[in-house]
């Protein structure tokens, strides 16, 4: 994921479904700047709002020390 992709990967869910968990399978996925963190984050973000547990799987160990670091500025502000 990275900037240029940030849109349709929000677009492709449906935050209003009626569940209780997602599990959002990266493992055939790079995360390659903070636009795609801040896009993970607002896809946790709009799921919980409505009541749904996120659970982020197959992050391999480059995108997992991005998520981290770029986690925590975003967090910050």
């Amino acid at each position: 994921m990275f900037f240029a992709s940030v849109t349709d990967s929000i677009a492709g869910f449906n935050f209003k479904e009626d569940i209780k968990e997602v599990e959002i399978n990266l493992t055939y996925a790079h995360i390659w700047d903070d636009s795609a963190v801040e896009a993970m984050e607002k896809i946790i973000a709009k799921f919980k709002e409505n009541g749904t547990n996120v659970e982020i799987t197959g992050l391999n160990e480059a995108s997992s020390l991005l998520v981290e670091k770029l986690r925590h500025k975003l967090n910050s502000h």
